[in-house]
């Protein structure tokens, strides 16, 4: 592969920034045919798109180094994310059907109402791990050298 410029790499993060917010628009507006427009709505789709970002961000950190072939990872996780909106969001009808299911398992309010919660969750943190990702992995190829990676670090999430 042949190397990337610092600016194509922004570039990149750009686009996966800017799909990551689309897709939790998207999956807040899913979130809140199910439930209400409401604070707890709202506090479940950003506490878990943040979860998920913070998650793959853990263990993605793990690959950072200046190999252009982490943008071959980068590269995969945004194919699963489209893959995963393709798939699991445009058929987000089918969630109250997961959730007829539930209840058909006469549970206790709670229980089930927590079940929900988890399955929600779950629905919102997936595409969220997927783009969380690709920060860590195109900050390492950015950084130029040790004594600047605060600076640069703060440009690639910039």
């Amino acid at each position: 592969m042949s190397k990337i410029s610092n600016t194509q790499l922004l570039v990149i993060i750009f686009f996966i920034g800017f799909s990551s917010l689309v897709s939790q628009i998207f999956c807040m507006k899913v979130l809140f045919t199910f439930f209400l427009q409401s604070t707890h709505a709202a506090s479940i789709a950003i506490a878990s798109f943040l979860a998920g970002i913070a998650f793959s961000s853990l263990i993605f950190s793990k690959f950072t180094n200046k190999n252009t072939e982490n943008l071959n990872i980068v590269f995969k996780l945004q194919l699963l994310s489209a893959l995963y909106g393709m798939i699991v969001l445009s058929n987000y009808e089918l969630i109250p059907h997961v959730f007829d299911g539930i209840i058909d398992y006469d549970l206790s309010t709670a229980l089930t109402s927590f079940i929900r919660l988890m399955v929600l969750s779950l629905f919102l943190f997936i595409p969220a791990f997927f783009l969380g990702g690709a920060f860590p992995l195109i900050n390492g190829i950015y950084l130029k050298t040790l004594s600047s990676s605060s600076k640069d670090t703060g440009i690639v999430y910039f």
